[in-house]
């Protein structure tokens, strides 16, 4: 049994990708078990943002992983998705998938790594498992910038579900799967079952950490940018942040305790 990892991501200029936040993401993943060759990223935006695809290889190439596909298009999500299905299709049903966003890093309660869970999930004829989001913001509820050396965690150690209650969207997420379940943008849940494939999903209180709350973000809604592919997802933009507004003087303009 492997466990694989997707992610796919925009290297465009515009969308200020966060590489350094990219490295904290390998390492995250490495540490809970999922090997390097098993890693299978996509960026897009590679045809025209030289810099960041150079900068991009060269990380990858230290870290050794080489499943890898190009989309030159920026903000090309459509191709993205469809290369994630179409490479999901080759992975064996015996195998599992860690399907996840840059900035969102998975955890798995009790267990160490992600193959003891995946193990348990096995045992007891589970597909997948679902967790929750937590968002992560700084100390001082700055938008700081992510750093290359300390803990990330540590960067940003208060923990609160702003995407759940200040801005009402769905913050569920599937953290682990079987190839052959589909899952609806986002990976918030598993599609309903058809006449071959009955999902099986265990709801855990596992968390994935959100880091989402950091400069990037700032400058997005600074130039009014969007965060997403409007025609594929509506939900979390720079927009719906803006109406709420609460991000004031470069911080949130929240309580959190």
């Amino acid at each position: 049994m492997n466990i694989y990892l997707f992610s796919h991501f925009c290297l465009d200029e515009e969308e200020f990708p966060d590489l350094i936040l990219y490295e904290h993401f390998i390492n995250h993943y490495l540490n809970l078990g999922i090997k390097s060759k098993h890693f299978h990223i996509i960026p897009c935006g590679t045809g025209t943002h030289h810099a960041n695809a150079a900068s991009f290889k060269k990380i990858n190439k230290q870290y050794k992983i080489k499943n890898i596909r190009l989309v030159k298009k920026q903000h090309d999500l459509k191709k993205c998705f469809e290369a994630y299905n179409k490479w999901r299709a080759t992975i064996n049903r015996q195998h599992w998938i860690v399907k996840v966003d840059l900035d969102e890093f998975n955890t798995y309660g009790e267990f160490e790594s992600v193959y003891d869970c995946a193990n348990w999930l096995q045992d007891n004829n589970y597909t997948a498992v679902r967790g929750e989001m937590m968002d992560c913001i700084s100390q001082d509820n700055i938008l700081n910038p992510v750093q290359p050396l300390e803990n990330i965690f540590l960067q940003f150690p208060k923990q609160a579900k702003i995407t759940l209650h200040l801005l009402n969207q769905n913050h569920y997420k599937v953290l682990l799967t079987k190839p052959y379940i589909e899952l609806i943008w986002g990976h918030h849940n598993t599609l309903h079952e058809t006449q071959d494939v009955h999902p099986k999903t265990f709801e855990s209180d596992f968390l994935t950490f959100h880091f989402k709350w950091t400069d990037k973000l700032l400058k997005r809604c600074k130039q009014n940018l969007r965060t997403e592919d409007h025609e594929l997802y509506s939900g979390f933009q720079n927009q719906i942040i803006k109406t709420k507004k609460i991000i004031k003087n470069n911080k949130l303009d929240v309580i959190i305790y």
